[in-house]
């Protein structure tokens, strides 16, 4: 009988390792699970934890409303190509692609009857969006006029307006009770930053 060789002693523990990890894994789900509430609205999960979505009826009536809205508005750019890799062209498509639903969000945002609470930072939330889609407007016509330079430091100070806009929803979030800031920072439209 020929002795076992080192790699397979490897392969063999790491995966005893890998399942107790995932056993571990699952027994700590299982005991932390929140109770669920369904949701067929677009742009939140099939279940979302209730205390996820505020502290009032009106704030979860806005929540689930804003996140179908910035849902739909985001599916659409998931495809598109950005990055360092686009080509200029495409890059001033995506950035005017991403300035249209991200204009169409936020006005059916403000639309919405909106909570009785918080109107200031609402309208911080709403200011900051605008100055993103602004940003994201000005760097599509620079890099359809061919300046790079120009139209790749406009989308850094978009980046920078995405985390103003962010911070504003982190605020909404926490003065509503949301735990998940990620549902009103998808709006109005979800964008790297």
């Amino acid at each position: 009988m020929r002795p076992r060789s080192r790699i397979t002693w490897v392969i063999g523990i790491a995966l005893v390792a890998l399942l107790i990890v995932a056993g571990l894994d699952a027994l700590r789900s299982k005991s932390s699970r929140k109770s669920l509430r369904t949701s067929t609205r677009a742009g939140l999960p099939s279940s979302t934890p209730t205390e996820e979505l505020g502290s009032s009826p009106a704030i979860r009536e806005y929540v689930l409303r804003a996140s179908a809205i910035c849902g739909e508005a985001g599916s659409d750019l998931r495809h598109a190509p950005f990055g360092p890799v686009a080509t200029l062209g495409e890059f001033a498509a995506w950035n005017a692609d991403a300035a249209r639903a991200a204009e169409s969000s936020l006005r059916q945002l403000q639309a919405l009857p909106p909570p009785n609470a918080d109107q200031a930072l609402m309208e911080q939330f709403f200011s900051a969006a605008a100055e993103e889609i602004d940003l994201l407007r000005q760097s599509a016509v620079a890099a359809s006029a061919g300046e790079e330079t120009h139209a790749r430091a406009l989308a850094n100070k978009r980046v920078d307006a995405t985390h103003r806009k962010d911070a504003s929803a982190d605020q909404l979030s926490a003065r509503w009770g949301l735990d998940d800031v990620e549902i009103l920072r998808a709006c109005p439209v979800t964008l790297p930053a």
